[in-house]
Parts: structure tokens; sequence; C-alpha cells
């Protein structure tokens, strides 16, 4: 529940910007507000849906605007944390063998799947069962927080989780690399999910495609930037990422510059990593996503995932960086949201830069997270 403190500003007013909270809970739910003790109104707040993290730490969080508390007032300053309720960034997979079963049976959110999410189950479970020696299906229960089909690689840890819950309900013992392509198997960007921090995904040269795995190239601890998703519209997208990228290598006169474009990108983010050099990651890394849509839009029909906010924080970051000396970049995957990577230090203002924009329906702050792994007592 609500918890907090009751205070009297003195003879000057007060004008809050932000609010912090010691974040203790991992993957837990914080908000906070100010409520006048005089009248009960909620005077300010943070939202909801702010992510703890597993250490002691406060974290700042701005609000929509500045709030000038008046001499004399009182106000009840109340944080409430929900533990283990993250509403996004993280997914929890749990799989059970079944001699029972005749095929696997999975729920998501506590919906069955089917379709073609199954199928893509399915080539993971297979061949997870292909290296215990066994030919026992499962009943697989999946929730993820991460908003499915809007451009933000929901897909990347939802198969990781199943990769990594997979191999331990059947037992089997392999190491970073194998669980990084039987990932792969599930969804491309599932591999890199294998790991925490920052992560290189090799393309390989066997024509299988079994060589195509990830590897860490630094830990979360490394660099810890900060992560801001600034949310642009609800629902799932019309066109999907693999149907998307179909139309593209089909149609779109850029495909080929593009995918040359990226082979000299990656040992240019290499770089930007090692020196932790955020003006040169900023420009490969958007310069990067910007060419991705380009190469979208010129598909015969175009395909447009932007939305007018995107446009908007896309300006709103770059400002940001060049007038104001911030250190953020963004990048956008297939689809209207955006992602913006900060330095902890200009974490709020970022937030609150991003938040502002016409069309931006929510902001979730987080970091640069784990790999898959096994929960306590999970």
């Amino acid at each position: 529940g609500w918890v907090g403190v009751r205070f009297t500003v003195g003879a000057a007013p007060i004008e809050v910007i932000e609010i912090g909270l010691p974040t203790i809970y991992a993957g837990g739910r914080v908000k906070a507000k100010l409520v006048n003790v005089a009248t009960g109104e909620e005077v300010a707040n943070t939202g909801d849906g702010l992510v703890g993290f597993g250490e002691v730490e406060t974290r700042y969080y701005a609000l929509g605007a500045p709030k000038v508390l008046p001499p004399g007032t009182s106000y009840y300053l109340a944080a409430y944390v929900e533990a283990n309720k993250a509403p996004w960034s993280d997914q929890t997979t749990v799989v059970q063998p079944d001699a029972h079963l005749s095929a696997n049976r999975m729920l998501v959110n506590e919906e069955p799947i089917d379709g073609k999410g199954l199928v893509k189950v399915g080539r993971v479970m297979r061949a997870v069962r292909a290296l215990a020696g066994t030919d026992v299906r499962a009943g697989i229960r999946a929730v993820n927080t991460v908003p499915t089909a809007q451009g933000l690689a929901s897909s990347a840890s939802a198969f990781a989780a199943l990769a990594k819950a997979a191999v331990t309900a059947y037992g089997v013992d392999v190491d970073l690399a194998t669980l990084s392509g039987l990932a792969r198997t599930g969804s491309g960007s599932a591999c890199r999910s294998v790991h925490g921090g920052w992560v290189l995904w090799n393309e390989g040269e066997k024509a299988d495609g079994s060589d195509s795995i990830s590897e860490q190239l630094l830990t979360p601890e490394a660099w810890p930037l900060r992560v801001v998703v600034a949310h642009i519209g609800e629902g799932p997208k019309k066109i999907s990422s693999t149907e998307g990228m179909k139309q593209c290598e089909k149609t779109s006169p850029f495909f080929e510059a593009w995918i040359e474009t990226c082979h000299r990108d990656v040992e240019d983010c290499k770089v930007a990593m090692i020196n932790r050099d955020v003006q040169h990651l900023a420009q490969v890394v958007e310069g990067n996503a910007l060419a991705m849509h380009a190469t979208m839009m010129a598909t015969r029909p175009g395909l447009i995932y932007w939305q007018p906010a995107t446009l908007g924080v896309v300006h709103a970051v770059r400002n940001l960086r060049e007038t104001h000396g911030l250190s953020c970049l963004f990048t956008i995957d297939a689809g209207p949201s955006v992602v913006v990577l900060t330095e902890a230090a200009d974490l709020s203002r970022v937030s609150a830069a991003v938040g502002a924009i016409p069309g931006v329906t929510r902001i979730t702050q987080t970091r640069i997270g784990p790999g898959a792994h096994l929960v306590p007592n999970g």
C-alpha cells in the first residue's frame, strides 16, 4: 500500500520538478504522489509503470510540469511499491514436460496460443527434445509484460525465456552459445536476449544458420546507460516485423544497400561501445535506424510504421543532445514507439522532454538488463 511522510512548507515556496524514490524491489512497480493535507487534493504524481531494480538506489522521476508549493502548506509525500509486478520489461516462462500430452500446449498471459506462434514455439521445443533424447511434450505458461507486436521486440525476451526454461525443465546442460542458437530458432532477436548487457548477433556462415548466434560484448554494469521507452499508439501493428522484412527484401530498391550499411555499422558500434562514446554510438545507431525505416518506406506498397509523435521524439532527442549537451540517442524498431538511451545523470530531463511530446501515450524507464535466467523458487 501507500506509505510516506507529512511535511510543511516553510516561509518560502518550494518548486518541485522531480520526486526521488529508493528502488529496492527487483522488478517492482514504483509510484509516488504529493497530497495536500487540508484538501486531500493530489497535486502531483510520478505516474504509474515505473520499474524498480535489484539494488538500493534513489531514482528521480520528473513531473509532467513543475509544481509550486505555497508557504505554510502541509503535504503528504506518499510512495507505493508493488514487488514483482513490473508493468513492462520482463518475461516469465514455466515449462512442464508432461508424458500425457500429445502436443505442446501454451498459455501467454492466460490466453492459449496457436497458429504461427505455436509453430515457432514448436521449433524451440523440438530442438530441446532432441538434445534431451525424449519425445515428451510440455505444458508452457508465460507472462510477458513487454507490449506485443508494437516494435519493442517482445519476441526476444519471450523466446530467450522459453529456451532457458525448456533446457532446465528437460535437464539439458548447455552453454550460452547453444542456448543462443536454441532461442534463435523461435525468434532471431531472441538469441541476443540470452545474454545480458551489450550483445553482438553474429551473422554466421553456415547455410542452416546454426552458427548465427550471439556473444556478450559488455556486461550491463560496464556501461550502465538508462533506457526511456516512448510508447506511441496502442495495440498490435498491422504488419508484423517478419512480414515487413520479407516485403522489403522483395520490393525495396534500398534493401541491398541497407544490408551493406549494417555490416559497416556493426564494426562502428563495437568501437563506440568499447570507448563508451555516446556521441559516436548516436551517429551509428540513429543512422542505421533511419536507414532501415527509409528502406521500409521505399517498399511497394510503402511500409510506414511511424506516427507524427515518432518524428517528434526524434527531433526532441537530437535537440537535447546537440543544443543542450545531454548524452542521449534514439533507435526505432519496426513500430512507431521510440527507445532512447541516455546517461543516468540525464534520465529525468530526457524523460520529461520525451514524455511531453503530443502523441506519446506513456513513458517507461528501465535500464540495460540481464540475460535469460532462472527465477529463485520459480
